[in-house]
């Protein structure tokens, strides 16, 4: 594909690096098609949920979230 290709589909848009630029980068897209069918009140819990997990995660240490990855997965 050609760069102008790639840009006409919107691939060429880079991924959030963390957490909070993905939940602020979703808040933004807010009235996008799709985010209106899932309704605004569903994605502002959502985030809310998100935001708490990413602090909860920001306090502990780096081996205490392994401990928790490695019994989940």
């Amino acid at each position: 594909m050609t760069p102008a290709q790639v840009a006409d589909i919107g691939w060429d848009t880079k991924l959030p690096l963390s957490l909070e630029d993905a939940l602020n980068s979703l808040e933004t897209a807010v009235g996008s098609h799709v985010l209106d069918d899932l309704g605004i009140q569903f994605l502002n819990m959502y985030l809310d949920f998100k935001r708490l997990e990413a602090k909860q995660a920001s306090e502990k240490t780096e081996e205490a979230r392994l401990k928790v990855l490695s019994k989940i997965f």
